[in-house]
């Protein structure tokens, strides 16, 4: 997402950022912009991304006995 842009100046990270989503915008993924920079956002910086969040909510409820 544009606004998550400004976290760096290096236009090294920038030219690579935008190599990434323009790779799954274009066909054969054909991701809409939005998405392509979520997925990138989520994979580059960890914007967005709950996934070790979640992992870890699941193995604490795990440790307790909980069933998932």
């Amino acid at each position: 997402m544009i606004y998550d842009l400004g976290m760096t100046h290096d236009t090294r990270v920038m030219d690579e950022y935008w190599k990434r989503v323009a790779r799954l915008v274009l066909r054969p993924r054909s991701m809409t912009l939005k998405a392509a920079q979520v997925v990138i956002d989520a994979a580059m910086f960890g914007i967005g991304c709950v996934e070790g969040a979640v992992r870890e909510e699941q193995q604490q409820r795990i440790n307790k006995g909980e069933e998932l």
